[in-house]
C-alpha cells in the first residue's frame, strides 16, 4: 500500500511558512502551495477530531506533484535558520577522493535555495561560519 503524505505546511499571505493547525479552516486560511502558488484549502476542522489528518488541499482538487516535498524543504530551511548551530558527527564520506567529515559544531550564518533543472523542489544549502 502506497500512502501519500499530506501537506501540513503552506505559505500564508505574508509568504511565511505556516502549519495547518495555525490557520483558519477552509479558504479563510489565505494560504498557497509553496510549489505551484495555487490557492489551498485548510482542512483542519477542530470539530472533527480523529476523523482525518489535518492538511492542506488544492482548491482545484488536483494535488501538486511537488507541493509536499517543497513544503518539507522550506520547513528544513526554517528549522536550520532558527537553530543557528548544528552538530556534525564523526564519519566518512567520499567526495572528490577526500574524507571530509570530522566531528564539530557548526554555526549557521545563512541558508540559500538552489534549484536544479527539471524539479521545482529546492535544495537547501547551508552557509556556515569558517566553512566554504
Amino acid at each position: 500500500m502506497n500512502i501519500k503524505p499530506s501537506m501540513t505546511f503552506a505559505l500564508n499571505s505574508e509568504n511565511k511558512l505556516v502549519h495547518v493547525d495555525s490557520v483558519e479552516c477552509g479558504l479563510k486560511s489565505n494560504c498557497v502551495c509553496p510549489c505551484c502558488g495555487k490557492e489551498l484549502i485548510a482542512k483542519n476542522n477542530k470539530g472533527e477530531k480523529g476523523k482525518r489528518v489535518h492538511h492542506f488541499a488544492h482548491l482545484n482538487g488536483r494535488e501538486c506533484k511537488h507541493g509536499y516535498d517543497t513544503s518539507i524543504a522550506l520547513l528544513l530551511e526554517k528549522i536550520l535558520l532558527e537553530a543557528k548551530k548544528i552538530h556534525i558527527p564523526h564519519g566518512k564520506i567520499a567526495f572528490c577522493g577526500k574524507h571530509l567529515i570530522k566531528e564539530k559544531d557548526v554555526t549557521i550564518v545563512g541558508v540559500k535555495r538552489e534549484y536544479v533543472e527539471d524539479t521545482p523542489v529546492p535544495n537547501i544549502i547551508l552557509e556556515c561560519k569558517g566553512m566554504k
